[in-house]
């Protein structure tokens, strides 16, 4: 997928949302968590709750996650779904759970750096 830098796909950087004539939603949201960014899309009927989720990232600034933003958004755009200009987000718990499973997963593989000289010097 190649990035979209050149068009600016809403008003908010952070935040889209798209629906298609038979009701369902897509959002996108950018969220940094620690020094990266990473983008959450969520599909689902509007008014209910999301029932897929994708997490993509880890992107190193926002115009890198606003890029991919736009470029799945205008492929979406393509095959019959249609910008929510203006609106709010519905599914902002959910993402916030994706945030949350991201960084537990991260935790679990967290290294341990710490220098002990007797690692390097053998005695």
């Amino acid at each position: 997928m190649r990035l979209d830098y050149s068009t600016q796909f809403t008003d908010n950087p952070e935040f889209s949302a798209l629906i298609n004539g038979s009701g369902r939603r897509i959002e996108f949201h950018i969220a940094q968590a620690e020094r990266y960014y990473y983008m959450v899309a969520l599909s689902g009927r509007s008014g209910k709750p999301a029932v897929r989720q994708k997490l993509l990232g880890p992107f190193f600034s926002l115009e890198q996650a606003s890029g991919t933003v736009r470029a799945i958004g205008n492929s979406l755009v393509h095959t019959g779904y249609e910008r929510l200009i203006g609106s709010k987000p519905q599914w902002t718990f959910q993402v916030l759970g994706e945030l949350k499973r991201l960084k537990k997963e991260k935790r679990k593989f967290q290294g341990d750096y710490a220098f002990n000289p007797n690692d390097v010097y053998f005695d």
